[in-house]
C-alpha cells in the first residue's frame, strides 16, 4: 500500500508518529506488568523504548525535510522534545535512552536550518542539553553520559566561535556553566563516592 501510493505522505507520517508513541508505550506497559509477563531483563523495555524514540526522530525529519509538512521552527521544538523525553526516560528503562537522547539532541541544530537562526539560542539550547547529560550521569552513576556532554558542549563552542563574531560575555558565561557545575559539585561527590567505596 505504501509503495503502490494508495496511502497520501501524510496518512504514513502519522502512522509512523503512531508506531513510534506505540512503541514507548508499549514499554512502559510492560515495565509496570514485568511479573505477569515474565520480563526478568531490563533490556527488553529499553529496546522498545529506544525503537520507539528513534521512530519519532525519523518521523519528524522526514515530515520536514523530504515531505516540508512542517516550518523548521517547529520541526526543532518536535526533535527537541523527543530528545529531552529520551534523556529522562534513562532514568527509568537505562543509559542507551540517555545515548539516543544526548547524541540526537546535539545533532538537532545541524539537522534543522532556518534563516531565524540565533547563536544565543543555539547556546542556550546546547547548554541545556549538555546540563541535562551532565544531570543524567549523576542518577545514573555512569561517567560516559557526561563525557559525550562535554563533547558535544565544546564542539558547538568551536562551530559557534568559527562562526560569528564576539558573543556577549553572559551568553558564553552560561554555555560553560555544565563544565563548572561538574567541577565545583559533581567532581567532590564522585571522588567522595570514590574514597567511600575504598
Amino acid at each position: 500500500l505504501f509503495r503502490s501510493g494508495l496511502v497520501s505522505a501524510k496518512v504514513r507520517v502519522t502512522v509512523g508518529a503512531a508506531f513510534g508513541l506505540c512503541l514507548v508505550g508499549l514499554a512502559e506497559y510492560l515495565a509496570r506488568h514485568r511479573e505477569k509477563f515474565s520480563i526478568y531483563s531490563p533490556t527488553i523495555c529499553a529496546a522498545l523504548a529506544s525503537g520507539g524514540v528513534i521512530t519519532c526522530y525519523a518521523i519528524i525529519l522526514a515530515a520536514y525535510d523530504f515531505y516540508q509538512f512542517i516550518p523548521p521552527l517547529f520541526a526543532f521544538s518536535l526533535l527537541a522534545a523527543v530528545a529531552f523525553g529520551a534523556i529522562s526516560l534513562a532514568l527509568r528503562y537505562g543509559p542507551l535512552l540517555a545515548l539516543i537522547g544526548i547524541a540526537g539532541a546535539y545533532a538537532i541544530p545541524a539537522l534543522i536550518q532556518s534563516d531565524s537562526n540565533s547563536i544565543t539560542t543555539l547556546l542556550v539550547f546546547v547548554s541545556l542539553v549538555s546540563l541535562s547529560g551532565v544531570w543524567v550521569s549523576q542518577k545514573v552513576g555512569q561517567i560516559w553520559p557526561w563525557r559525550l556532554s562535554m563533547i558535544g558542549h565544546f564542539v558547538w563552542a568551536f562551530v559557534a566561535v568559527n562562526h560569528t563574531g564576539p558573543l556577549d560575555i553572559w551568553v558564553w558565561l552560561g554555555f560553560t556553566s555544565p563544565l563548572f557545575l561538574y567541577i565545583c559539585f559533581l567532581l567532590p561527590i564522585r571522588w567522595a563516592g570514590h574514597c567511600k567505596s575504598s
